[in-house]
């Protein structure tokens, strides 16, 4: 019975490629290096915005200028987070009929935390999450399973009975690192083969699909109860 649930926010929950390609092709065009087309960056996306610089820049970039480039990044992105992004068709929705249904929703992402938490609280402002998280200096971002765990327990869900809902082999490694119940989204940047290698569970095509997994779930608990 699924008690709880984690989203991942890129890719899942907003459609934020444009805003965050730009802002890195904008770094890329400052170092004069040529920008990337737009679809490269669905296969940088996700690993935070160290990673996103490192597979961004040319080939060969040192640990300086990556680091370099990611500090300018986020300072870029911090400033159009809202430009173009918007939430997929349905998800608003379906995050209200989740927490109507009385279940825990966290979002937690592999971006920065102080661009994560006023994102989501912008874009959602009428759901109740008991957890937004972002990347935070040295604490291990995704697939390391330390801040799944801490909500779950938060939830007083185990890791079984907590959901993991998001778009890329990451998420899907974390859910089963953290020992939850992988869902992958398939409206998102990668595709269902990656998701499925990554060990996905269960796979959804729309936001729809959503609520009526908790709602089978708590319908099967009763039951069973």
């Amino acid at each position: 019975m699924l008690k709880a649930v984690i989203f991942d926010l890129d890719g899942t929950l907003l459609d934020s490629l444009f805003d965050v390609g730009s802002a890195m092709n904008k770094v890329l065009l400052s170092r004069g290096y040529p920008a990337r087309e737009l679809d490269e960056y669905r296969f940088f996306m996700g690993q935070g915005a160290y990673i996103l610089a490192e597979r961004a820049l040319p080939d060969g970039a040192e640990d300086a200028e990556i680091r370099s480039a990611a500090e300018e990044y986020n300072a870029v992105y911090t400033a159009r987070t809202v430009d173009n992004t918007r939430p997929y068709d349905g998800v608003p929705g379906a995050l209200r009929d989740i927490d109507a249904l009385g279940i825990p929703i966290c979002v937690l992402s592999n971006k920065a935390d102080s661009q994560v938490g006023p994102m989501v609280r912008g874009y959602f402002p009428d759901v109740r999450f008991a957890m937004i998280r972002g990347q935070r200096g040295l604490i291990p971002t995704k697939p390391d399973p330390g801040c799944a765990l801490e909500f779950a327990r938060l939830a007083a869900a185990a890791p079984g009975e907590t959901a993991f809902v998001g778009d890329t082999g990451i998420d899907m490694k974390t859910s089963v690192n953290a020992g939850m119940y992988g869902v992958g989204v398939l409206w998102g940047l990668r595709d269902a083969a990656e998701l499925r290698r990554y060990g996905a569970k269960r796979l959804i095509s729309s936001p729809d699909e959503l609520a009526g997994i908790f709602a089978e779930e708590l319908e099967f608990g009763a039951a069973r109860g």
